[in-house]
């Protein structure tokens, strides 16, 4: 598999040296470069980079200023690379993978490599079970791999989704079928279809809701099939949304 990596540095020679780095550290590698945070939206427009190093502190918009403002779904794999410690927190807080601060040490700059593998090895099982699940069986239907077995439903017959663990329960009625990915990989991909986030475990269907319960200052959804599921604080918005009578 060919990495395809965006370097972004003001400084040549910074960026000369990481490029020499991960040519030595991977065997198929693509790479761009950009100067500043305008060509390196340049070319993120083109979705060609699946990887990111990069710079804070350059002329103009600073690196993470211009990472605050990427939606989430058109963020690549990001690790920061700066000569400023202070900033660390600010990258993670943006879902930066890694913040490497100059100058690094090889076996540093090989932690970072591992944990990129290992993210883009995460999401690209991911990504499977999704395509399998939504995409594969075009738009009248899923087609999901639970096992050895290959089902056919429908969306409206998928009463709620459930994370578990490295795995997403994908519940129907009135079976339950286990995928290998994360319930925010399944929220994006259903983001179109009648489902509502209600907790970070919990992805509903709105055709099984009916109604929402307040008990002790606690929301919670009563579904078709007699479940409760519990609706977290920070899913207020969703629940606003329901009773305003929005399934109907």
């Amino acid at each position: 598999m060919t990495w395809r990596v965006l370097v972004v540095d003001d400084e040549k020679p910074a960026r000369d040296n990481l490029i020499f780095l991960l040519r030595a550290e991977w065997a198929d590698v693509a790479i761009q470069e950009a100067s500043n945070a305008a060509e390196a939206q340049s070319i993120l427009q083109s979705k060609w980079p699946q990887i990111v190093f990069l710079d804070i502190e350059m002329p103009g918009q600073d690196g993470l200023n211009w990472l605050r403002l990427l939606p989430k779904s058109d963020r690549p794999v990001t690790v920061m690379v700066t000569a400023h410690r202070q900033y660390g927190v600010d990258a993670y807080d943006q879902a930066a993978l890694d913040y490497l601060v100059k100058p690094f040490r090889r076996a540093r700059f090989r932690e970072t490599l591992q944990r990129i593998q290992t993210a883009m090895d995460r999401a690209e099982m991911g990504n499977a079970a999704i395509r399998m699940s939504i995409n594969a069986a075009g738009q009248s239907g899923w087609q999901i791999r639970d096992g050895a077995r290959s089902l056919w439903m429908k969306p409206e017959e998928v009463v709620y989704l459930a994370a578990e663990g490295n795995y997403v329960a994908v519940h129907l009625e009135p079976e339950t079928v286990w995928v290998r990915g994360t319930l925010a990989e399944f929220e994006e991909a259903l983001r179109h279809l009648p489902f509502l986030r209600i907790h970070r475990r919990f992805l509903v269907g709105k055709l099984w809701i009916r109604e929402v319960k307040k008990q002790a200052g606690r929301f919670s959804v009563l579904l078709r099939t007699g479940q409760n599921l519990p609706i977290s604080r920070h899913r207020r918005q969703e629940l606003d949304i329901l009773v305003r009578g929005s399934l109907d």
